[in-house]
């Protein structure tokens, strides 16, 4: 996948929504206070290049074997992984990437691909309510460019999702 990344990106990330360009310019701008790990950055290019741009520059096939691990493993709800370090980031991924599907399905509600009702399953308590819409949230504190680089408590838009974060319970079985 990497390399097909580099190729994309070195032909200037054709394929994407006008949302997602602006997103990912915002997100990647050299000059932001607070700018973005290199991982952090691979991971939603990846799933952006996935799910916008991968069947329009020839790799469909990955695109369509994913569709068939997430139908085999759970039909009719969709999800993303990623893997990624301790540490680097995933829950600002996580935020960014709900900020993502909601602003696009804003700006389209017939773009398939995009979800204005996300459930997030989180390790705990945590990050769980880091991503819950509060004054805590990571959501409230990732502005884009719809925002003016204000908070997204300013964007109505970005609050529309319908989003349910909740903590993994994990149960023992007893013998």
């Amino acid at each position: 996948m990497r390399s097909r990344l580099d190729i994309w990106r070195k032909r200037g990330r054709p394929g994407l929504t006008p949302t997602s360009r602006r997103l990912l310019d915002y997100w990647t701008d050299p000059s932001r206070e607070r700018p973005l790990f290199f991982c952090q950055v691979e991971a939603l290019e990846t799933v952006m290049y996935l799910t916008e741009c991968a069947a329009k520059q020839g790799d469909a096939w990955v695109a369509n074997q994913l569709a068939d691990y997430n139908a085999e493993a759970n039909s009719g709800m969709p999800r993303i992984a990623m893997k990624m370090a301790t540490g680097s980031g995933k829950t600002v991924v996580m935020a960014m990437l709900i900020a993502w599907h909601t602003l696009n399905r804003q700006a389209d509600r017939s773009a398939k691909g995009f979800a204005d009702a996300i459930l997030v399953v989180a390790p705990g308590i945590t990050i769980r309510d880091r991503l819950r819409p509060s004054p805590k949230s990571y959501r409230r504190h990732i502005p884009g460019p719809a925002t003016h680089g204000r908070c997204t408590r300013t964007c109505p838009a970005l609050n529309a999702a319908r989003t349910v974060a909740t903590a993994r319970r994990v149960v023992r079985s007893e013998p």
